[in-house]
């Protein structure tokens, strides 16, 4: 069944719980959806978040180090992950219509995950032996390129597959497995010897948990004809005032959340001076430790807050709880710099972060303008968090270098906040 495109004010969540279908069957029942897509879906999210964050995280860092030396490690770090970002941001929309339009017999989403898990094992071999700038900010290029072809339909797949009233309950456990995935790719990036190994190791988890989810769900191929996107209806996406605020709300928490979090190695290195307070560590294994912290928290934060959302049938709220979790420890640490502080600031960005992961996949599912094109219009959502991305190194290499550390905290608090408040504008969805 089609949708119409919302007229102001509306959205696909509000459609959906205000029809039947023509045969009778209510909104809530999707044939897609099963029990094995509880499992098989979120592994697949493990996979992927595990090899992305930890060659982020560590295994750039290192490298980024290692080829520019400490004086060039900064700006090696930030022109990788931006170039990287930014080629997620014009292959994700790209890569969502595709997927909206394939019409192989494994799927239309499960066709483009295979592609992307057996692309990312070979761009994890290529950047594991890159030796030069050029070779790392081109190599993590192609990196993203393959994330983006797994993640785009993955995130189509909770629009296509999984009923409303399960959507705070499944974009609580995907934020869950996604601070578990992070934990775990950062443990193999630190504790793996070599750089290589590391990425060898990331690439063949990424490509079991893709082959399952591929070759094991239900999918649908597309069907002859996908309802075109008029000229007309994207205009009205583009002016929709809550696809707009989601957008933007996305953005800004994600830009905030991403600013601080891509140079944990060097706060920890430079800023704290770790190897002074746990002798005998790296600055990677103190990454390993704080992200620990942060996923156990954000884990049973993303659980906890997923179910009262579908309990209390309200998404804006946790956003917005999120944001004053991550954004208040952060001010804290530009004018009181301690390690000690530092371990309360990953419990309390911890649970801020699983809040925002367990609402962010169910607020996007809901202004979804139309529900056929889903990878299309959550290929645009997903340009939010990649611009981000493209932007935060950009604005933390700016804030290091014009007043150290301290105020790229003070950045990254302000624009979480800002965040959270341009999503409490989005009006249709509670």
């Amino acid at each position: 069944m089609t949708l119409p495109i919302p007229t102001e004010g509306e959205t696909a969540l509000a459609l959906e719980t205000a029809r039947v279908e023509p045969d009778g069957t209510p909104p809530e029942f999707n044939p897609l959806f099963s029990k094995w897509l509880l499992f098989a879906l979120p592994l697949a999210m493990f996979g992927l978040i595990a090899g992305y964050l930890g060659g982020l995280s560590v295994l750039l860092p290192l490298q980024a180090e290692h080829i520019a030396g400490a004086t060039g490690k900064v700006a090696l770090l930030g022109a990788a992950s931006g170039v990287g970002a930014l080629v997620a941001a014009v292959t994700n929309p790209i890569i969502g219509w595709l997927s909206d339009h394939t019409r192989f017999r494994l799927g239309k989403r499960n066709t483009w995950v295979l592609i992307g898990s057996i692309g990312l094992v070979v761009a994890f071999s290529l950047i594991g032996h890159a030796n030069s700038v050029v070779a790392v900010v081109a190599g993590w290029g192609v990196v993203q390129l393959f994330l983006t072809a797994q993640q785009a339909p993955l995130s189509a797949t909770v629009a296509d597959r999984v009923p409303i009233h399960r959507l705070g309950f499944v974009s609580g456990l995907i934020g869950a497995v996604t601070t578990a995935s992070a934990l775990a790719g950062v443990a193999i990036a630190a504790l793996v010897p070599s750089i290589q190994s590391s990425y060898y190791i990331l690439g063949g988890i990424v490509l079991v948990t893709g082959c399952v989810f591929a070759f094991t769900t239900k999918d649908v191929p597309a069907a002859a004809r996908q309802p075109r996107i008029s000229r007309a209806d994207r205009v009205r996406v583009v002016v929709s005032r809550d696809f707009v605020w989601a957008w933007i709300g996305r953005f800004l928490v994600l830009l905030g959340q991403g600013a601080a979090s891509l140079y944990l190695l060097y706060i920890l290195q430079d800023y704290l001076h770790y190897s002074k307070i746990a002798p005998g560590q790296t600055a990677a294994q103190g990454v390993l430790f704080i992200t620990m912290i942060t996923s156990i928290c954000s884990i049973a934060s993303s659980f906890f807050f997923g179910w009262l959302s579908d309990k209390l049938k309200r998404r804006r709220i946790f956003v917005a709880i999120s944001s004053v979790l991550v954004a208040g420890p952060y001010l804290l640490m530009a004018f009181f710099p301690s390690f000690p502080l530092f371990v309360v600031v990953a419990v309390l960005s911890g649970l801020g972060i699983g809040a925002f992961y367990a609402v962010d996949q169910a607020l996007a599912v809901s202004v979804l303008p139309r529900k056929e094109n889903a990878g299309t219009y959550l290929g645009i959502l997903v340009i939010a968090g990649t611009l981000g991305q493209v932007l935060s190194p950009t604005i933390a290499a700016v804030s290091v270098g014009i007043s150290g550390y301290p105020a790229l905290f003070v950045v990254a608090a302000v624009v979480s906040i800002l965040g959270a408040v341009s999503v409490t504008l989005i009006r249709s969805v509670r």
